[in-house]
């Protein structure tokens, strides 16, 4: 993707949402749909995205794993499944089972999730105002922000 857009303009329209409510968009790069692109690589899953474009995601997905490129040359965990299992095993660690850590430093303050490369690094300090969220929504509704790490 940093190739794809490097130093070029990219155009994006929201063309929707999702369950949740999060805005659904395509990305170009002059008349280039950056998604098709990614999945013709074998970059990625259209999660149910088919025809927001116009492009038919899946087609294009199912082709790629066909062909074995890219992450399909293997059996690659889906994101939502991996953040899943981290969840998971995060709360059975975590007091009253919230495993998003709330972390003071001098540049504020900042949550992290369990599936974030900082989750191991970071400590809980309570005595420095740190916290346990049980949500990022929670977290966010407190005035805290994502980890820059996230």
């Amino acid at each position: 993707l940093a190739r794809l857009v490097k130093g070029r303009r990219v155009t994006c329209r929201v063309r929707g949402a999702d369950a949740a409510g999060r805005g659904l968009g395509v990305c170009w790069v002059g008349g280039l749909d950056l998604a098709a692109t990614l999945l013709r690589g074998g970059l990625g899953w259209a999660r149910g995205q088919e025809t927001i474009s116009g492009e038919d995601y899946g087609a294009i997905e199912r082709e790629a794993r066909k062909q074995r490129i890219g992450i399909w040359r293997g059996k690659p965990l889906p994101p939502w499944t991996y953040r899943e299992e981290a969840w998971q095993a995060a709360r059975t660690r975590a007091p009253e089972g919230c495993a998003i850590k709330g972390h003071v430093s001098a540049r504020g303050r900042f949550y992290v999730p369990p599936w974030s490369p900082a989750y191991g690094r970071v400590r809980v300090r309570e005595r420095r105002g740190g916290r346990w969220f049980c949500s990022e929504r929670e977290a966010l509704a407190a005035g805290w922000r994502p980890h820059p790490w996230k």
